[in-house]
């Protein structure tokens, strides 16, 4: 079967089985960012050094594997994390031993005071500015630096980009791949 036909057969599985049809067999998404690294024998620090690199590893654990219909999500980096937690991060090789698994750092990040700056910018511009406080210099000069492949990771900064105006000159805080 070519490539084609198999992508074909797969979203149609996933597809049926999201929409309460009868899929041929149950599809199997895997959710798996960690073990892709322990499946291929990648070192957590390693794995974790470039969203390329995490890439790489969960397509090839993928393939090893086997019998899956598709990977939940293509790539991975620990840094998205604190956009999802709200919260700082450490990473393998950085702030822990190069084979640990990441760590979300939950601690309180809002004041009461935070309540009112929400009010006067906005949920988005807020959790934005927020956000560059999760990330220590270290951290975003990993991000940014130490990968030369086509991702860009953009850190956005509230007190910068607004300079006080109340209106962004930038609004995104994203992973792009080109």
């Amino acid at each position: 079967m070519d490539v084609a036909s198999i992508f074909e057969e797969r979203k149609t599985r996933i597809l049926r089985a999201v929409s309460f049809e009868r899929p041929d067999r149950v599809p199997v998404v895997l959710e798996y960012a960690g073990f892709a690294a322990l499946v291929t024998d990648t070192p957590m620090a390693e794995f974790v050094s470039t969203p390329a690199r995490a890439t790489q590893t969960m397509i090839e654990g993928f393939r090893r594997v086997g019998g899956g219909d598709a990977i939940n999500y293509g790539s991975f980096s620990p840094y998205g994390l604190s956009y999802s937690f709200g919260a700082k991060v450490r990473v393998p090789g950085i702030d822990l031993p190069p084979d640990e698994i990441w760590q979300v750092l939950e601690s309180e990040v809002m004041t009461r005071e935070d309540y009112d700056r929400i009010l006067d910018i906005g949920w988005k511009a807020f959790f934005l500015g927020l956000h560059s406080l999760f990330l220590s210099l270290k951290q975003r000069h990993q991000i940014i630096f130490n990968y030369s492949g086509k991702f860009v990771f953009s850190t956005f900064d509230y007190r910068l980009a607004y300079g006080g105006s109340g209106k962004a000159r930038h609004d995104s805080a994203t992973i792009f791949h080109s």
